[in-house]
Order: structure tokens, then C-alpha cells, then sequence
């Protein structure tokens, strides 16, 4: 029959094991520790889960941009374009043909206004382009003058479509020259971007001006 001080010990006993185990579990040795670069880091924590069941993605590619491209992009801009080959006939009198209404002052107004708001929004572009490179700086400074001619040119159409004609032709002339200038540049910017991606041994300048305007931070 065991005492009661034989209890006692081996209660004692016990708890002394117990509080050995308890001790360890809270000891966490943390002398190592692990480097993860950036990309790494975004990868896994946040990156949301994409995994997926089936190989659809496999076999069709990511789905991800097919509604962006044809309900915001494509889709919108065939439709509006559908619907743009008619509305100049809104424009024209009752009862005459709908071609009248190309030579109305209301429908080369209205073209007149679209294109100046797309000239101030490139003053908007071409000031925020000063932070970026020179090709940059180049497609929006000419895109102003472009705008300005065409849109000078629906207005004196508007006012006189007979009597400016010479003027408007002009007009048209210089804004396709001007426009011109701005097409090559875009196409030069794009060709340095796929050079830089694929890692190309030849890469073709653009004319960093991140260095010559500073930015904000900087001069803090």
C-alpha cells in the first residue's frame, strides 16, 4: 500500500515532468533565419490562389482578359463605330438625304469640341510625359498641334464649308504630317519596350529624363 508521502513524491515527480515538456514547448529557437527577395515574397503571400481544377487554362490561356477586351475594348469600340457610320443623318433637314448632314454645322462642331478635349488632355499627358523620357515627351507635344489643326479645321467647316475650303485642306495636311511624326515615335517606343523585355543584346535609347526633372520626393 503506498504511504502517503510516496503519493506525494510521485505527484511531485509528475509535475516536474510536465513542467520540463511545458518548458520545452515554449522555448522556440529562432537562429535561423530565411531571405526571400521581393518577387518571391509577393508570390507567396500576395499573390492570390489560382489554382485551378481541369487544364482549361492550359489549353486556352488565362480567361482573365477575354470580357475586358470585348466589353470594355473591342466590343464597345466595333459598336460605336456601327453606330457612328449613321449619325451624321441626324444632322441633316427633314426630308433630305442623309449625306446632307456631313457638310451640317452641328456635326463638324460636335467633331470640332471631341477633338480639342483630346488636345487638353494631351497637354495633361504631355506635362506629366516630363518625368519620363524624351520619345514620351515627343508623342504628346505633337499630339497638341494635331489636335488644334483638325479641330480648327471642323470648325472653319462648320462656319464655311464652301468658302474655306483651301484652308481646311491645309489644315488636314498639317495635322496628318504632324500625326505622322507622332505614329513613328510611338512605334519606336514600342519597339524599345519589346527589346527590353525580351532581354535584347541591342536596346535602343529613348532619353531617360527621370534624372534631369526631379520629382517631388527628391527635393524633400
Amino acid at each position: 500500500m503506498a504511504t502517503e508521502f510516496d503519493t506525494i513524491q510521485t505527484s511531485g515527480q509528475n509535475s516536474d515532468a510536465e513542467k520540463g515538456q511545458m518548458d520545452a514547448l515554449r522555448e522556440t529557437t529562432t537562429n535561423r533565419s530565411v531571405v526571400m527577395s521581393a518577387e518571391m515574397f509577393e508570390k507567396l503571400y500576395l499573390s492570390p490562389h489560382n489554382k485551378v481544377k481541369g487544364e482549361l487554362r492550359q489549353t486556352y490561356g488565362n480567361p482573365t482578359p477575354i470580357p475586358a477586351y470585348f466589353f470594355l475594348g473591342g466590343m464597345l469600340m466595333f459598336v460605336s463605330g456601327l453606330l457612328d457610320f449613321g449619325t451624321y443623318g441626324f444632322y441633316a433637314a427633314p426630308g433630305e438625304a442623309a449625306s446632307t448632314g456631313l457638310s451640317a454645322p452641328g456635326f463638324n462642331s460636335s467633331l470640332a469640341f471631341f477633338l480639342v478635349s483630346f488636345g487638353l488632355f494631351a497637354v495633361i499627358l504631355f506635362i506629366c510625359s516630363l518625368r519620363t523620357n524624351i520619345v514620351f515627351v515627343i508623342i504628346f507635344l505633337t499630339l497638341i498641334p494635331a489636335f488644334a489643326c483638325l479641330g480648327a479645321a471642323f470648325w472653319y467647316m462648320a462656319e464655311d464649308l464652301e468658302g474655306t475650303t483651301a484652308l481646311v485642306t491645309k489644315l488636314f495636311q498639317a495635322g496628318g504630317a504632324i500625326l505622322f511624326v507622332t505614329c513613328a515615335c510611338g512605334w519606336y517606343i514600342l519597339l524599345s519596350i519589346m527589346l527590353a523585355i525580351v532581354d535584347f543584346p541591342i536596346q535602343l535609347p529613348v532619353g531617360d529624363l527621370s534624372t534631369v526633372v526631379k520629382g517631388r520626393s527628391a527635393r524633400v
